[in-house]
């Protein structure tokens, strides 16, 4: 009557599947705001699907006694494999004002059985070990402003890991940090929409239907967001003629979060649960890691505004002020590669970003920017005290600044004549990495 353990291993599960989902995004609310209420009003759909395909040996591990051949019950459950998993996200909507909203998808999670595998004692079936897809998670739909979008993003990964669960919980033996390849596209949109899904997808195997489960897998999420933007605006000063800037921007930007995740239950009692963060390097606000970033328009919106109240003559330092324009839909730290010629002597002994003085008031004609762009466009609002610091070379200086403010680099050339001064922002503290949109200008000294 003493109890024996049976292993069973390399039982194999392999699957290839698309299931989706469709959220009505029919809205009209208004949300809290520290400041009063804001009205928001959504109508349209965003439908995902979930390619997923994977390959494992699935194992087991139970007791039986010999003479007894139904008396079992299982002791270990695991699997060691990959699985690519994916999220097609087609999204088309209208909106005015400002709306957040979360759907849980499916309503109450979803298995979808893939096969199911038996398990023979003396040539007698004793008991199964079931095999499928567990899905569970959410999608957040947000923005502001007035739009008309089309939004579509699709990303794939692959996992590949070893779990094993008993009653007291489950181990990881492995993992891999994948890499996604991704897209992004975005057509007639004034403001800003973001998408995120989040969707656990797990293999999942049952022993005796729900005696004792198993499940494991990613739990990644994809940040997706579009900042668009139209604005004018003319800057007055006592030092030099009144000056009109106009910029526009439609840009794309996605982030990512991943962490694998197992479950061990019994007669769907949840009996111990186990993560794993697979990423490193993420934005200490934000929680998650840059992936993307895409200028769709050839964005003005990119090329940094460039000034100075001085006429420069030999010998005195000018100050040149550098921030990126009204249309610049994020708040993080900025770094600016600042070129000159003329063997400029250059300092920063401002040591931080000041705000502007001169006063904005939107030309005749122009479109008016988003009253909330600026300040809520950002993923991350945190800035470094360095922000304004600069380092130098011949000729070249590395300058971080608040894009909202005027960053102040000091130029003294040693000869009169006629140079160029050239501001290019390379990119951000969040990480994106922003293609060539540099600010050109001729500076002639007396």
């Amino acid at each position: 009557m003493a109890d024996k353990t049976l292993h069973l291993s390399d039982l194999p599960v392999r699957f290839n599947i698309e299931p989706g989902v469709e959220v009505d995004l029919e809205k009209s609310k208004k949300l809290p705001n520290p400041n009063g209420s804001l009205s928001g009003k959504v109508k349209g759909v965003v439908g995902i699907r979930f390619p997923l395909s994977g390959d494992f040996k699935a194992r087991v591990d139970m007791f039986y006694i010999p003479c007894l051949p139904f008396a079992v019950r299982p002791k270990k459950i695991g699997a060691a494999g990959w699985m690519q998993a994916g999220a097609k996200i087609g999204a088309g909507f209208t909106a005015t004002g400002e709306f957040e909203e979360s759907y849980k998808i499916p309503p109450s999670g979803e298995y979808i059985p893939i096969e199911v595998l038996p398990i023979v004692i003396a040539g007698v079936p004793v008991a199964e070990l079931d095999a499928g897809i567990y899905m569970d998670g959410t999608v957040d739909v947000g923005g502001e402003g007035k739009f008309d979008a089309q939004f579509k993003l699709d990303a794939e990964h692959r996992s590949e890991f070893d779990f094993e669960c008993e009653g007291k919980g489950c181990n990881f033996n492995s993992y891999t940090q994948p890499v996604p390849s991704t897209t992004s596209e975005a057509v007639q949109l004034s403001g800003k929409v973001h998408v995120k899904p989040a969707v656990y997808t797990a293999l999942q195997l049952d022993f005796d239907v729900d005696a004792f489960t198993a499940r494991a897998g990613p739990k990644p999420y994809l940040y997706g967001e579009i900042s668009g933007c139209i604005a004018g605006a003319a800057q007055q000063s006592s030092m030099a003629a009144t000056t009109v800037q106009q910029s526009n921007a439609l840009t794309a930007d996605l982030d990512w979060g991943l962490t694998l995740r197992a479950e061990v239950l019994a007669f769907n009692k949840m009996l111990g649960a186990r993560d794993i963060n697979l990423l490193h390097n993420v934005d200490p606000v934000t929680k998650r890691q840059h992936l993307l970033f895409k200028d769709l328009i050839h964005s003005t919106g990119l090329v940094p505004v460039l000034e100075s109240e001085y006429q420069p003559r030999v010998g005195m330092p000018a100050a040149y002020k550098m921030k990126m324009p009204t249309c610049y839909p994020y708040t993080d730290p900025v770094q600016y590669r600042v070129q000159w010629t003329g063997a400029a002597t250059a300092s920063n002994n401002a040591g931080t970003a000041v705000a502007t003085n001169t006063r904005s008031t939107p030309p005749r004609g122009a479109l008016a920017v988003l009253p909330t762009m600026r300040e809520s466009a950002s993923s991350s609002a945190a800035t470094p005290g360095n922000a304004g610091a600069c380092t130098f070379q011949a000729g070249v200086a590395s300058c971080w600044g608040d894009p909202i403010k005027n960053t102040i680099l000091n130029l003294s050339w040693p000869a009169a004549g006629t140079y160029s001064l050239t501001v290019t922002p390379v990119g951000d503290k969040h990480g994106r990495g922003f293609p060539d949109r540099s600010q050109q200008v001729n500076v002639t000294v007396q």
